[in-house]
């Protein structure tokens, strides 16, 4: 390094010392650059939606075929139907598969 900066110095260049780059940068590179496992089989996703007159809200469970369960609650701060209530958490539901990868999945409701 002492030979380098004795042949740059006439060319007027400088060897400034990288900053630390903190752990967390790392891992937030490491973490987008690493696809998410495409898991094949059976995703079930079951929904349940609830309306009364003080409140409506929905239950989502997404069965993943790796024995995993994602379980969600929805509390929705407009009133709806039953019906309604049943689709949007559908549409939760099916969002929720769909951003873990999933291309095919089974949808079970009571409506």
């Amino acid at each position: 390094m002492i030979g380098w900066s004795v042949e740059l110095f006439e060319f007027d260049i400088r060897y400034e010392p990288r900053g630390v780059i903190k752990s967390q940068c790392l891992v937030d590179f490491s973490a987008e650059l690493t696809p998410l496992p495409t898991l094949s089989g059976g995703w079930t996703l079951y929904v349940d939606g609830s309306s009364n007159t003080t409140s409506c809200g929905a239950g989502v469970v997404l069965e993943v075929p790796s024995d995993l369960f994602l379980e969600q609650t929805l509390q929705f701060g407009f009133w709806a139907t039953n019906n309604l209530t049943e689709y949007e958490a559908l549409l939760f539901g099916l969002n929720l598969a769909y951003d873990m990868g999933a291309r095919e999945v089974t949808c079970k409701s009571d409506s």
